[in-house]
């Protein structure tokens, strides 16, 4: 549009003496929803395909920052989805992989139901690790860590929810974030010291989900007519379940963290009805 153009080549500043040009194309932007149009696109490869932005780039505004703009205006309205994707189009990894973490550690323990939030959130950050595969990620390592353990945690309750026990358990058991033996119990407390909030506030739910799944192993080995030769493997079964049972109301008791509500309880109820 002409209005816009004009201050771009007039080199004009907003009141609080920003650049008007970029605070134009942004409010264009986040009222057309044209952003492919105007700030272009990201191939799969990570390649941006260029917009009508460019057209002006290196005058007076540098693309990356009219992006960058479009999406910090995205999150301080609260469009999150839109300005992770944005961020992302600027290359600013360290926005990215912080919302998504953000969004993600608010609904990871939900069903993932299609087309809900959740939904949306697993297919944006596989998406994400796939472009950002083979490539240097720009962000602290804290926040790329938070980020990967929580597209973990995706997996791990897609597992719990569709009841693929023993696909969940090797699942958790690889984020290394929870002990399922005793003698883990102190270097998983340790660990937890140095995970961000993110992370820590899901940690209880996570605990009752294996909790559920290791009970519900047990009454089934339990529950099975095993043969005399068959018994003592079964009884071997069993002591191992309790032990990994034990250690997770362990952790619990032990680890620096107000669990809510009646965690802890519920976690000792389970363990208990395994003997």
């Amino acid at each position: 549009p002409h209005d816009y153009g004009c201050c771009y080549f007039l080199n004009m500043k907003t009141p609080e003496g920003g650049n008007l040009f970029m605070s134009c194309v942004s409010d264009l932007a986040l009222e057309s929803r044209e952003f492919v149009l105007l700030l272009g696109r990201l191939e799969p490869t990570g390649l941006r395909i260029p917009g009508l932005i460019d057209t002006f780039q290196g005058v007076q505004a540098d693309t990356k920052q009219i992006i960058g703009q479009v999406a910090s205006d995205s999150e301080r309205k609260g469009i999150f989805e839109d300005a992770i994707k944005l961020y992302d189009l600027a290359g600013n990894h360290e926005k990215v992989l912080g919302l998504m973490t953000t969004m993600l550690s608010q609904v990871v323990h939900q069903v993932n139901a299609p087309g809900s939030l959740r939904s949306r959130l697993q297919e944006l950050a596989d998406n994400i690790i796939m472009r950002y595969r083979g490539q240097q990620i720009n962000s602290s390592p804290d926040t790329a860590s938070s980020f990967f353990l929580l597209r973990e945690l995706l997996t791990f309750y897609n597992q719990y929810h569709a009841k693929e026990y023993q696909q969940a358990l090797e699942t958790i058991a690889k984020t290394k974030l929870i002990p399922l033996a005793l003698t883990e119990v102190e270097k998983r407390v340790n660990n937890f010291k140095r995970l961000s909030e993110e992370i820590c506030r899901n940690i209880p739910g996570v605990l009752l989900a294996t909790m559920s799944i290791l009970y519900s192993q047990y009454n089934k080995q339990k529950g099975s007519s095993p043969s005399a030769t068959t018994g003592r493997l079964e009884d071997k079964n069993l002591a191992y379940l309790r032990e990994q049972a034990r250690a997770i109301t362990s952790f619990a008791g032990t680890v620096p963290y107000r669990m809510p509500g009646d965690t802890n309880s519920r976690l000792v109820q389970m363990e208990i009805l395994m003997h």
